[in-house]
């Protein structure tokens, strides 16, 4: 095992040549030989009384420092970075992927030709440089199919965690799976694993009552909790919805309040308080099991979900149930976005996290108190703040005055955010950023426009976030 063990065939084996490219990392204790921190003897001493991580037993028996174990490590995990990933992709993909690399070279072919000739304004380029975006289009959408895996075996994943743990707690439950076709992208299906079983684990942990508890409450002894993935055009949401006791607002406010999160005269909604469960290391277990009150609490969910630009929306009623909606991008690499310009600059907002667009010439916004403003749209109050202010941007220039709001939504909240100008929709390419503007909220990345100049991605719900946390 990488971190955790070696064996002593593992230190006698030669690497296969055919492996040399991809091999996997090394054994720790073939490391710490090498660099000649420790010795053959050393390493199966460690090994026969190992009941726990090699480096922690050679540290614990004198024969190595904890520096040169911490560096075989970081030698370690650098080599495994290294072994390449697979996915197993259908050949009716490969073969669309094909075609239209052939068609792509035709078209290139033509215009190439008609560069040559002079002939780049007649009718017959155009039409090839049309086809040839069209191809390009096609190509793709292909190619990003070929990372998207069905849902299936972890929704099946999901049913069998509830089973076992319903199991262990000798209550009774019926699983309902739905949407197994749906796809997603591999690395986002392998980074919700899991969460989402964290979820499906409390569920029947916390929010399943016992059978004697459900017979009081006038409930079938046998609860049923339903699973679900459902498509949409550029997001993928994960439901989880049981018929157990729900959320205790009250328990929860009373716990935040012991653990010093919030001050007891402060004035939470219900989501504000179910919220809360997100918090690190926040629980309501009374005592620690093989499930609960393990230090382990749904923040894990709220970091993982965060990581992949998703969002989670909780809805309970007490004594009816409890719904986990876990909405996730299909794909982390190509998205729909809008353009807009602020201050100036110009940024792409993700079309999926867009609501509504709005032409502020056509409604009248009014301000409320001394610096609140709002607008109704459609009979509903929705408040209006400059994107720019979020941003913390500079004015390069001179500031037009904002006609157009994008309207956008997390839960029930609403914000309609002003800015200067929409440029245009495009598709973008998602770039990953430097560490240090990586931790700057309210980005998710970078990309490059139409026009051949870098842009950022606006995280529009860390947006939304911000303005609750202003209102507050």
């Amino acid at each position: 095992k990488p971190a955790d063990g070696l064996t002593s065939n593992s230190l006698e084996k030669p690497v296969p040549q055919e492996s040399q490219n991809h091999r996997a990392p090394k054994n720790l204790g073939d490391i710490l030989i090498e660099k000649g921190h420790v010795t053959q003897d050393q390493i199966e001493d460690a090994i026969k009384v190992q009941n726990a991580k090699l480096g922690s037993i050679l540290v614990a028996q004198g024969a190595a420092s904890k520096e040169a174990v911490k560096e075989a490590i970081d030698i370690q995990m650098q080599q495994g970075a290294k072994i390449d990933e697979t996915i197993r992709v259908s050949l009716r993909k490969l073969d669309a992927l094909l075609r239209l690399v052939g068609e792509l070279s035709i078209q290139h072919s033509i215009v190439s030709n008609a560069n040559k000739q002079g002939t780049l304004t007649n009718n017959k380029t155009h039409e090839a440089i049309t086809l040839a975006s069209k191809f390009i289009q096609d190509l793709q959408s292909e190619a990003m199919s070929l990372r998207m895996q069905p849902v299936d075996g972890l929704l099946r994943r999901l049913d069998r965690i509830a089973r076992d743990v319903a199991r262990t707690q000798t209550k009774q439950v019926r699983v309902i799976v739905a949407g197994e076709n749906v796809e997603m992208d591999k690395t986002v299906l392998e980074k919700m694993k899991d969460p989402l079983v964290h979820i499906m684990r409390n569920a029947v942990d916390h929010g399943i009552e016992t059978d004697s508890e459900r017979n009081l409450a006038g409930k079938s002894p046998i609860a049923t909790i339903h699973i679900e993935a459902v498509q949409t055009a550029a997001n993928v949401c994960i439901t989880i919805r049981d018929d157990g006791r729900g959320l205790n607002t009250e328990r929860i406010r009373q716990k935040a309040i012991s653990k010093g999160l919030i001050s007891p005269n402060q004035n939470l909604s219900s989501d504000d308080i179910h919220n809360l469960i997100f918090l690190p290391g926040f629980s309501t277990a009374d005592q620690v099991t093989d499930v609960s009150g393990r230090g382990v609490g749904m923040d894990v969910v709220i970091s993982a979900v965060k990581a992949l630009n998703g969002h989670v929306d909780i809805e309970s009623e007490f004594g009816k149930g409890t719904t986990f909606s876990i909405n996730l991008p299909s794909t982390l690499s190509v998205l729909d976005a809008i353009i807009v310009n602020v201050n100036n600059a110009s940024y792409a907002l993700p079309i999926a996290d867009i609501k509504e667009v709005v032409d502020m010439s056509s409604v009248k916004i009014e301000t409320t108190g001394s610096t609140s403003r709002m607008v109704s749209l459609r009979g509903k109050v929705v408040p209006v703040e400059d994107l720019s202010a979020f941003l913390a941007c500079n004015n390069n220039g001179p500031k037009p005055s904002p006609t157009v709001a994008i309207v956008t939504s997390s839960g029930k909240s609403e914000i309609a955010l002003l800015v200067d100008q929409i440029i245009g929709q495009q598709s973008i390419v998602v770039r990953p950023v430097e560490k240090a503007l990586d931790e700057i909220p309210g980005f998710s990345g970078a990309t490059i426009l139409a026009s051949g100049d870098p842009a950022m991605i606006i995280q529009l719900s860390q947006i939304i976030k911000s303005q609750q946390r202003k209102a507050s």
